[in-house]
């Protein structure tokens, strides 16, 4: 079984770009704290690890529209390797959670830094849902007027 669950925060702006045949793809980087401290210099230093996330599709477009630097995500995937050839010949081998799922951890209300109620870039292809009912579990688009924060 290959899952992967996190909760951290973004260390940039998502970046979405688009593939040649429209495919929205978005990738970010969230800092995950360790559980632990380690000691340096005679203080405790919390840890954290740095997770590169890709999205795919319509969870690209709503993570790139409604998410910012700083802003708190849980993230549910699975773990991919891929191999390329880098320019000057070596082989080199890059890990990213592949995303399945993801929510949206703190509100506004509850101070976290750099969440915006309305979308952060309009696109003219989104297709938003109505009914709360509706709501697919995949992080589809959301309204603004919809989210329940």
């Amino acid at each position: 079984m290959n899952k992967v669950i996190l909760v951290g925060r973004l260390t940039r702006d998502p970046e979405v770009r688009y593939t040649p045949s429209g495919v929205a793809q978005a990738r970010f980087t969230i800092a995950v704290d360790r559980p632990y401290a380690r000691k340096e210099n005679q203080t405790n230093q919390q840890t954290a690890d740095f997770i590169p996330v890709t999205a795919w599709r319509d969870q690209a477009k709503t993570i790139g529209n409604y998410f910012s630097k700083g802003q708190k995500i849980l993230v549910e995937g699975r773990l991919q390797l891929s191999n390329y050839t880098a320019q000057d010949g070596t082989k080199k081998t890059f890990t990213d959670v592949v995303l399945e799922r993801f929510e949206f951890v703190e509100s506004k209300r509850d101070g976290s830094s750099g969440f915006q109620s309305t979308p952060r870039a309009q696109d003219s292809n989104q297709n938003l849902i109505g009914a709360p009912q509706d709501f697919p579990d995949d992080g589809d688009d959301v309204p603004p007027e919809q989210i329940p924060f």
